[in-house]
């Protein structure tokens, strides 16, 4: 319950494909996912996946007159097209704004209830992304931010490397850090949007702009384009 219906859909061809799998290694018999139908259940989307460039605007002003710890956040996911654990898991050792570049070295991995840093799935997940100067000024910001934070927490600080994380060091829970994003969006008034959608919110304006579906492709760390087809969605204004 609560899950996108395409999700639904997913697991549900993700497990036939095991038993599969196990039938092919002799493991069973027969494969008992034939016998299910596929599930039409779970909770149908609301159709709106990505914002246009007005509303993506409005998002990151008002989080920027409101003080928003977070800002940073929501600025760098919105001009990279990262991954939530991607972002949550960089460290400024994987930053280098002088060089207006960042690398995917890890990311922070959410189970449930369980948080842990890992690292990316694929060879394609460890890539650089190039920054542009507006995305590093506000990271310049963020940085002198978070130095002072941690001279106000003093040695109770948790030092982690983080550039993103809660205000002792320590990481920041990937789902809060959505339903943050989620209430953020309720309080300016705009169209409803997850915090994964600004990932489809930037490569549908990318691919709108002229940038080559193949740029896109690798800042994503997708292995093939033809996975940008699930990214690219009609915009809202």
């Amino acid at each position: 319950p609560g899950l996108d219906r395409r999700t639904v859909n997913y697991v549900h061809t993700i497990i036939h494909r095991a038993f599969k799998d196990a039938v092919r290694w002799s493991r069973l018999a027969r494969n008992p996912a034939d016998a299910a139908n596929p599930p039409h259940g779970g909770k149908k989307s609301d159709g709106i996946h990505a914002w246009g460039a007005p509303t993506l605007r409005a998002f990151l002003d008002a989080s920027c007159r409101a003080d928003d710890r977070l800002h940073a956040l929501w600025v760098l996911l919105a001009t990279t097209g990262m991954r939530r654990g991607e972002a949550l898991g960089l460290r400024w050792s994987d930053l280098d704004l002088d060089a207006a570049r960042l690398r995917v070295v890890q990311t922070i991995i959410q189970t449930r209830s369980r948080v842990m840093i890992g690292e990316p799935k694929t060879a394609q997940g460890r890539r650089p992304i190039a920054l542009d100067k507006g995305t590093i000024a506000v990271m310049r910001e963020h940085r002198r931010r978070m130095l002072e934070e941690r001279m106000l927490i003093g040695p109770g600080f948790n030092d982690q490397g983080l550039v993103f994380h809660q205000p002792d060091g320590s990481w920041l829970h990937p789902d809060a850090v959505s339903e943050m994003f989620l209430r953020r969006v309720h309080r300016y008034g705009l169209e409803r949007l997850t915090l994964h959608g600004l990932r489809h919110t930037w490569a549908t304006l990318a691919l709108e702009r002229g940038i080559h579906p193949r740029v896109v492709q690798e800042r994503f760390g997708h292995s093939t384009i033809s996975m940008l087809k699930k990214l690219v969605v009609p915009l809202t204004s």
